[in-house]
């Protein structure tokens, strides 16, 4: 068995992008995530994530129910 060698390959990222504008938000912003788009549960873990990695900012979510748009996943920072 034989493998070539290659240089120079770069090493993909293996972390996801958050699609969310999370470090462009202040205390007291919020924005929706409706289910259909993207499940609570998803949202709730990447949210927990993200608080987890930086400590300085907190964010939390509710799953509300927006009148004539569906449920909705809402995220708001609060520190």
């Amino acid at each position: 068995m034989s493998f070539e060698i290659e240089k120079g390959r770069p090493i993909p990222s293996n972390r996801h992008d958050n699609p969310f504008p999370l470090d462009q938000m202040v205390v007291g912003d919020s924005f929706t995530v409706n289910h259909s788009v993207m499940r609570p549960g998803t949202v709730s873990s990447r949210i927990a994530t993200w608080n987890k990695r930086n400590p300085a900012m907190k964010f939390i979510t509710r799953q509300v129910n927006r009148q004539g748009r569906g449920k909705t996943t809402r995220v708001w920072r609060v520190v």
